[in-house]
Parts: structure tokens; C-alpha cells; sequence
């Protein structure tokens, strides 16, 4: 799984909880990290980077989601220093444009949180 070594206090980037390691998941509300849907197949993370540092709050860190053979699966997290910063970025970069894609952002939710949808896509496991 992945980590960021940003903050050390904050174990559950990229929306993935350290399983077993007794921590409890932050809610989705608290969250320092937003996942970004609808990306333009050509978005790369440099790009996703600047898109979110426009408005002035720091990105810690930023991953865009591959396919085995490298391909973008159209979406990626995206880190801030604190939860306030990943709010207002939801807030206002909602429904905005990258290039000619409309994206979505939601707060980014722990790997094994009981409110994630089952997943559907052929490159999830245990989606069929």
C-alpha cells in the first residue's frame, strides 16, 4: 500500500488505513485527502499538482490511479496539509475543469471503510 511520509500523524493517505496496526480510521469529514474523478486520460500528477496548488493551499502529495499496463483509471487522490485545506479545495474546485473533463472530488475514504461501495471495476478485486 502506499504512504505518504509528509506527516506522520496522518496514516490513513491516499484514503488507505494501516490495517491491524490499532488505529482506527479518520471520518470522511476529517479527512486531509480528496479523491479526484473524471480525469482526462492525459492528466498526468505534475498536472493534477498544479491544477490543486492554483489556489494557494500546499499539496503534500498526489497519485494518479494505473492500470496494470500504465494506463490512467481516470482518477487520483490528492494530500493537503490539514483537513480545513482539503475541504475548501473540495468545495471549490467541485465540478471544475481540467483541460476539457469535468471533475468530481469527494473526501477520500479508508481502504476497508464500511461505506465504500463494492467495487464493479475489472481491475478491483473481488468485483466479480
Amino acid at each position: 500500500t502506499y504512504r505518504s511520509a509528509t506527516t506522520p500523524q496522518n496514516t490513513t493517505r491516499l484514503g488507505m488505513a494501516a490495517a491491524g496496526a490499532g488505529e482506527s480510521a479518520a471520518p470522511a469529514e476529517a479527512s486531509s485527502r480528496i479523491c479526484v474523478k473524471g480525469l482526462p486520460k492525459r492528466c498526468d500528477e505534475r498536472r493534477l499538482r498544479e491544477h490543486f496548488s492554483s489556489r494557494g493551499a500546499e499539496v503534500t502529495d498526489v497519485r494518479i490511479m494505473k492500470t496494470k499496463e500504465g494506463r490512467s483509471r481516470l482518477f487520483g487522490f490528492v494530500g493537503f496539509r490539514t483537513p480545513a485545506e482539503a475541504e475548501e479545495a473540495r468545495k471549490y474546485f467541485a465540478r471544475s475543469f481540467i483541460d476539457t473533463s469535468r471533475i468530481s472530488i469527494e473526501a477520500a475514504k479508508s481502504r476497508g471503510d464500511a461505506t465504500l461501495a463494492r467495487p464493479w471495476s475489472r481491475h478491483s478485486k473481488g468485483s466479480s
